[in-house]
């Protein structure tokens, strides 16, 4: 956990990418429920 941690302090751009990655396919499966 701690070495997740120091890369998150690293490397913050790649963090958010992943968190947007993320949030993009969960956006992607609601859309698919809805329809």
């Amino acid at each position: 956990m701690e070495r997740l941690d120091s890369d998150v302090r690293k490397c913050p751009f790649a963090f958010l990418m992943m968190l947007s990655l993320s949030a993009a396919a969960i956006i992607a499966l609601l859309v698919l429920l809805i329809r």
